[in-house]
């Protein structure tokens, strides 16, 4: 039997439904009425959006990063319908994140390697009740100069470098540039072993001495995107960060 020809719930008993209860339970699942039943377009979007709910609901910035779908299956003939959670791609390559409270505001620097074949690691803030933020506070500010040092810690980086796009220049930006973003270079060593595309690589060769010798030679002559930003240790870059934030 087709999707199509699966049987439906009568329109005035998924109005009472919609009318007295939820779609998706507290566990995320769909609740008997609509499990097993074909959903309307309507049906999926409020499900998707009941179930972004319950996640905000126990945790706002784990809700951020999740991209929320609604599937259906078919097993022996019988339709099922599901919430399925994924990590949005955007967030899909962090290596590291740190969590703070300010106020009364959930915080998470998250350390994301980029998309580009480089060997990036790009900073962002997120707020867990605006999302991606624009411009950084004081506290803001002073906070991720911790996870900064965190972050070198945990890698053990000594000597990495960064840039940094002022505000006046994201703001004739598309939406998704204007963010704030802080790009870190790290080594190529880091890169073949952390990033989650090159760990095919890197976990193969980053315990030998000299293993690395060979693709530093093949991917430190490449002209990297990041490479047309001037990089520089981030005492030096810190001046310029440190002058956009709000007052």
């Amino acid at each position: 039997m087709g999707l199509a020809a699966m049987p439906t719930v009568p329109a005035a008993k998924r109005a009472r439904a919609a009318d007295n209860g939820s779609i998706v339970s507290s566990t995320l699942e769909f609740v008997d009425l609509f499990k097993t039943n074909q959903l309307s377009a309507a049906d999926r979007q409020r499900a998707a959006s009941e179930a972004r709910a319950v996640v905000r609901k126990k945790d706002k910035l784990l809700e951020k990063i999740l991209d929320v779908r609604i599937i259906t299956t078919q097993k022996e003939g019988i339709m099922h319908n599901h919430v399925n959670l994924r990590v949005s791609n955007e967030y899909s390559t962090m290596v590291y994140h740190e969590r703070a409270l300010i106020g009364s505001s959930d915080i998470m620097f998250c350390f994301m390697a980029s998309y580009e074949l480089e060997p990036v690691v790009v900073v962002v803030v997120l707020d867990a009740e605006l999302g991606r933020l624009v411009r950084l506070t004081q506290r803001h500010f002073d906070l991720m100069e911790i996870a900064l040092e965190q972050f070198r810690v945990k890698f053990g980086l000594q000597s990495e470098t960064y840039s940094y796009t002022p505000f006046e220049t994201r703001e004739v930006c598309s939406s998704h540039s204007r963010h704030f973003h802080l790009k870190i270079r790290v080594p190529t060593e880091m890169y073949l072993r952390v990033f989650p595309a090159m760990q095919v690589l890197g976990n193969n060769h980053a315990c030998k001495r000299g293993a690395l010798d060979s693709f530093k030679k093949a991917w430190e002559p490449l002209r990297y995107k990041f490479e047309l930003k001037t990089q520089k240790p981030w005492h030096l870059i810190r001046g310029q960060v440190l002058a956009d934030v709000l007052c």
